[in-house]
């Protein structure tokens, strides 16, 4: 036999899409207006603001640890021996891709 109770009427398809509609939380006034409406269809899926996008993130990419451990000792010799050291270094160690923090033309910076 059938599930509905005795005595209570048949659902229509109607009540049963409003009943769903109202568990989704939209509101059966508002569906009624708008299924009245053709041209008010299209505007409902726009009546949401748009997600906002995605910002890009900006911070600080630390290179890997040994990379950064020759960055930090670089930088303690380079305070304590002062700029010309600094360009010693840049022409001893032009052609070593761990050094490459001091040559500004072989920075890649990543946009």
């Amino acid at each position: 036999m059938g599930s509905r109770p005795r005595g209570r009427s048949r659902l229509r398809f109607k009540d049963t899409v409003k009943w769903h509609l109202g568990l989704a939380g939209i509101g059966r006034q508002k569906l009624e207006t708008l299924a009245s409406d053709r041209a008010g269809w299209g505007i409902v899926p726009n009546e949401q603001p748009p997600p906002e996008p995605k910002k890009p993130t900006v911070g600080i990419i630390y290179p890997p640890p040994e990379v950064r451990n020759i960055v930090d000792k670089t930088a303690s010799f380079v305070a304590r021996n002062g700029p010309e050291f600094e360009s010693r270094i840049r022409q001893n160690e032009i052609n070593n891709p761990k050094f490459n923090f001091l040559n500004p033309s072989k920075i890649v910076i990543i946009a």
